[in-house]
């Protein structure tokens, strides 16, 4: 009997390690999510959000009193956070992968500041498939310091596509 449960606690042993799977030193950053304590840590949040399609990382990014602004033909369209988590949702679980590069640094506001708005430019390639699209551009964020937890973090509480 002893001998058949060490045999079976062996075969378990060898089924459970997958030779295959990374070792979490080989994943390094990819699994470091950033200290939104920072406006830079907050945008890498953001970023890993659209490579990762990490709804729930991405929620969190977004204050509770969040608008987002875009300009549908000439007319300009505003939607809430809960809008914008439902579409932002959909379209994680229909891509295929989103790459989003910021092509500029974040600046920190002084430490007593409570808001900050910065423009940014950026690169999104999405992939649908086959199909894949590159957009370039503007964008346009205000961001408000918040206390969660006893902590400082920063939410986006605004961001308006520009064009």
């Amino acid at each position: 009997m002893i001998k058949k449960v060490l045999y079976l606690a062996i075969i378990l042993g060898i089924i459970s390690c997958n030779p295959f799977s990374p070792t979490e030193s080989d994943l390094g950053e990819y699994l470091e999510i950033s200290d939104n304590s920072t406006i830079a840590g907050l945008m890498s949040n953001f970023v890993y959000s659209y490579t990762f399609k990490d709804s729930f990382l991405y929620e969190t990014i977004l204050d509770s009193n969040f608008m987002f602004k875009y300009n549908n033909d000439g007319i300009y369209e505003t939607w809430n956070k809960d809008e914008d988590l439902r579409i932002t949702k959909r379209l994680f679980r229909n891509l295929t992968s989103l790459n989003l590069i910021y092509n500029n640094s974040f600046v920190e506001p002084s430490e007593e500041s409570l808001d900050t708005t910065i423009i940014a430019t950026f690169l999104l390639t999405i992939n649908y498939g086959s199909f894949e699209d590159v957009f370039s551009g503007h964008a346009k964020y205000q961001f408000l310091k918040k206390n969660e937890k006893g902590k400082n973090v920063w939410k986006i509480s605004y961001w308006e596509d520009l064009e």
